[in-house]
């Protein structure tokens, strides 16, 4: 989330304007504890939805469609709501395969000049898997296993994911993963983007709030994201100035190019 004085709103999306989301269950951790699988079949099981995660990333980007709603409230010192900024959007496909986001509900934000979105925000938006962390940047995190407990109507298996080194100039995730023991992908993400942004004189232009992000069964084999909820102050803000925020995902669905085949009748013979 970018300081108003740093940002301001993205230009170069592709974002047209068209002309209340269902909620999801809460999921929560509870106890007791379940019994353990063996140390062997533990770095299976993290092998497993990593590759998992990452096929999952590659069909949001390539193969499907779907809703997104956001809810963004700007709240004082009180809890009171004091501005909010709120954007339905559908992402679809254009007929030459590009990825497009159509604005259906693009109110006037309402947001104080103490916060601002800017082009990072934008990203994050709109790239809901922006949230976790990608297999190609596994050596750069240390992953441990730490239980195997009830999750609503589930049961899954619980690790932490920590950054083995934050390097400047890069972007981490930092926080805890909850894995369906049966299908052995990700169903739950808690945890924080790292490390929050400062200019060349120390000050802060853009920080990450605490989020959780809820999955959904997607076409009975694969779990999507469902909805991300996010809440934290805003740094070094007059007022103590706070966001909450809700990203919702809903009704996924495959896309299929279509292709155009025009028959052709034979060559005539060239004159001589």
């Amino acid at each position: 989330m970018a300081l108003a004085s740093a940002g301001v709103f993205a230009q170069n999306y592709r974002i047209v304007n068209a002309g209340t989301p269902p909620k999801a269950a809460s999921v929560k951790v509870a106890p007791p504890r379940l019994p353990d699988p063996p140390p062997a079949r533990i770095a299976q099981i993290q092998q497993a939805f990593l590759q998992k995660e990452e096929h999952v990333r590659q069909l949001l980007r390539h193969d499907y469609t779907y809703k997104e709603s956001i809810d963004m409230d700007e709240l004082d010192s009180d809890g009171n709501v004091i501005g909010n900024f709120k954007q339905k959007d559908d992402i679809l496909f254009n007929n030459s395969g590009q990825r497009n986001i159509v604005c259906t509900w693009c109110p006037q934000p309402t947001l104080d000049n103490q916060v601002g979105l800017d082009e990072r925000d934008m990203q994050d938006f709109f790239d809901m898997y922006a949230f976790s962390f990608k297999i190609h940047d596994l050596s750069q995190y240390r992953i441990r296993y730490r239980g195997h407990y009830k999750l609503d109507q589930l049961t899954a298996y619980e690790f932490s994911v920590m950054p083995r080194k934050i390097l400047k100039h890069h972007h981490y995730f930092q926080g805890k993963v909850w894995v369906d023991d049966v299908s052995l992908q990700i169903v739950k993400v808690d945890g924080q983007d790292v490390p929050d942004i400062y200019d060349k004189h120390g000050h802060i232009t853009h920080f990450y709030l605490p989020f959780e992000l809820y999955y959904q069964p997607v076409d009975n084999k694969y779990w999507f994201p469902a909805f991300n909820k996010q809440k934290g102050p805003v740094p070094d803000s007059p007022g103590n100035i706070a966001i909450r925020m809700i990203i919702r995902f809903s009704d996924y669905k495959r896309y299929v190019a279509t292709h155009t085949i025009t028959p052709m009748g034979p060559v005539p013979n060239p004159k001589p």
